[in-house]
């Protein structure tokens, strides 16, 4: 028979072990033969250490942030799943966000407190058909994941550009976070990202032009005129989203933020500043969630470009 030592050397170089990345639970542990006494003389020994009352770590080291997914996940229920910004990053999204971890589990579930992880109880999630279904840490479909990200975090701002992040790092479709925000119940400023999601989608953006009228109206320079045809320092054709009378504004949607899109906008605008156009711009979600601003460099541009 094995002793504890040789079965906890064959369980180092155990498949699940390294799909886990090292990370197990005490119920794995147990299931391979490895009680309580035995992970108790190991971490003793500075073998191994220990997350929680349920997690071991198979080293004594610091951990990466792949084991750290593992044992924010693996000290919950079994069904629970990285979600939100955590998961939106564990499927590849580029984005700075606080270090705690966010954690997904169906309502009703024992929540585990632990330093450093966020738990979120849904009594939306379904497991078996919200979990990504492919290796790695257990997390959220990516769909679900971003839609969650930006209901949970705390700006306005933050929330409307993980939307247009995930989607410019082309991790997700703009129609499959529509039919995931569909889903999603009454979440947290659920009518501004159904706006924001038409606008990367391309459907927004007329109505978002004519909202913006009424942005000239409060600050007291009257509504623009729309859609005005200009032409640029090589003659060509251009047409300006909106015209003021001393100056020219361009609402700049999510789509602007794709890189194909970008040196196009950049190049247009070079040409019409070149023809001498006085042109200021605005993003959509400025437009929504930071309106105040808007209209103070209205007013300030018109005094401004009035002289």
């Amino acid at each position: 028979m094995k002793t504890a030592s040789a079965r906890a050397y064959d369980l180092r170089t155990g498949s699940f072990v390294d799909a886990q990345s090292a990370v197990v639970t005490r119920r794995q542990l147990a299931a391979v033969g490895i009680g309580p006494s035995q992970v108790r003389n190991q971490v003793q020994a500075g073998r191994w250490s220990l997350e929680g009352n349920r997690v071991v770590i198979l080293h004594n080291g610091p951990l990466t942030a792949e084991q750290q997914r593992w044992a924010a996940v693996l000290g919950q229920t079994h069904t629970a799943a990285l979600g939100g910004i955590t998961a939106a990053q564990a499927h590849g999204l580029n984005w700075l966000a606080e270090e705690q971890l966010h954690v997904l589990v169906p309502e009703g579930s024992r929540i585990i407190p632990t330093e450093g992880v966020v738990v979120h109880a849904s009594r939306t999630y379904e497991p078996e058909l919200h979990r990504h279904a492919g290796s790695g840490v257990p997390r959220t479909r990516i769909e679900r994941s971003v839609i969650d990200a930006a209901a949970w975090t705390s700006k306005d701002r933050r929330a409307c550009g993980v939307l247009c992040a995930s989607v410019q790092q082309r991790l997700v479709t703009p129609e499959a976070l529509i039919d995931a925000l569909a889903a999603a119940g009454p979440i947290r400023r659920r009518h501004l990202l159904g706006l924001t999601l038409g606008d990367i989608e391309g459907g927004a953006h007329s109505l978002l032009e004519i909202d913006f009228g009424q942005l000239g109206i409060e600050a007291g320079i009257g509504r623009p005129r729309r859609q005005v045809e200009r032409k640029d320092a090589s003659g060509k054709r251009r047409y300006i989203d909106v015209e003021f009378d001393f100056f020219d504004a361009e609402v700049d949607g999510a789509l602007h933020l794709l890189p194909a899109n970008y040196w196009n906008d950049q190049y247009r605008h070079n040409e019409l500043l070149i023809a001498g156009s006085r042109t200021l711009h605005f993003s959509t979600v400025a437009v929504r969630v930071q309106r105040e601003l808007v209209i103070s460099q209205l007013r300030r541009a018109d005094e401004a470009f009035r002289r």
